[in-house]
């Protein structure tokens, strides 16, 4: 698991969770492509859940939003096809749909 690095060194909501004692985690940040290709080593499958979601604060930050959104993903789906073609499962958030007229709503 790469969680994004901050001085503290905590894994955020990770340890919440039970994840952090089966799993391993780095530290680091999916806007370097090297890194993402180097702790994909020996990886059989991506789970891609990385991204910066407030969207109000999207728009004073936009830039933050293009590196991490779509550069970050960009280095991922590169790494995964550099080591062989490496599946990716990427996740998105309800928005992509528009305002929901009902819940739970239709994909």
């Amino acid at each position: 698991m790469l969680s994004h690095y901050n001085s503290s060194n905590n894994w955020g909501l990770l340890e919440e969770t039970n994840c952090l004692n089966d799993n391993e985690v780095f530290s680091g940040d999916i806007r370097v492509p090297f890194f993402c290709k180097e702790i994909m080593q020996g990886v059989v499958c991506v789970f891609h859940l990385a991204a910066l979601i407030a969207i109000p604060y999207s728009y004073s930050a936009p830039q933050s939003y293009v590196e991490t959104n779509m550069t970050g993903n960009l280095n991922i789906c590169q790494a995964a096809k550099e080591l062989r073609g490496i599946p990716v499962i990427h996740t998105s958030k309800s928005e992509v749909y528009g305002t929901a007229q009902y819940v739970p709503i239709d994909e």
